[in-house]
């Protein structure tokens, strides 16, 4: 099924004086949707066991406990840093900045809303904020739904936009360093092709 990456993103992006009038659960997965559609698609488990820290308190990297992943900011910039990063073979550590004014907004706009409480889980079931593990079922199904709702496309899943995002990508011209950061980025593994040496020379 073919969806547009690029008019998906640019959908959710208008969209998004809407999205901040929201309830809870519906605002949840729209941020989850925006994670997926405004920075490099990673992959559902990614975004489970995701701890907001308190902006400006500590880097990422510093944070002892490895068992899970986490969001802040630091002087007004946003990162994330996941310590189970999950390629197609293993699992990693890996630290990444938002870049997208968009994302942060959405972001800075759900923690102030909702009252998320710093130094717990950035994501929850329902309202209740009760610790849970949100998992990847629900992460697919928050996608799958919000995506319903902007394009009116069935059954869209993250692979769905994962390939989307791939393939539009590869019709655009990029450097090699472009491509090995997306590459990074999706948790995926590079490799140079002779195309890549013709367009280099």
């Amino acid at each position: 099924q073919f969806i547009s990456y690029k008019d998906t993103r640019k959908e959710l992006i208008k969209n998004i004086p809407n999205i901040k009038k929201m309830k809870y659960t519906n605002y949840r997965n729209h941020l989850i949707t925006a994670y997926y559609l405004l920075k490099s698609p990673v992959r559902l488990c990614n975004l489970q066991h995701m701890i907001y820290i308190e902006p400006d308190t500590k880097l990422l990297k510093n944070v002892t406990n490895k068992q899970k992943n986490y969001i802040t900011s630091i002087n007004g910039v946003w990162y994330v840093h996941y310590n189970n990063f999950k390629t197609s073979s293993k699992m990693g550590e890996i630290s990444l900045k938002i870049e997208s004014p968009e994302l942060v907004d959405l972001l800075e706009h759900y923690i102030t809303k909702f009252n998320i409480k710093p130094n717990q889980q950035l994501l929850y079931n329902n309202l209740s904020f009760k610790p849970s593990n949100i998992c990847s079922i629900t992460i697919g199904y928050a996608i799958t739904k919000t995506i319903k709702k902007l394009m009116n496309i069935e059954n869209v899943t993250l692979n769905t936009l994962r390939h989307a995002k791939i393939t539009e990508f590869q019709n655009e011209v990029h450097t090699i360093e472009e491509k090995k950061q997306l590459a990074k980025e999706m948790n995926q593994q590079y490799k140079l092709n002779m195309l890549d040496y013709y367009v280099k020379v």
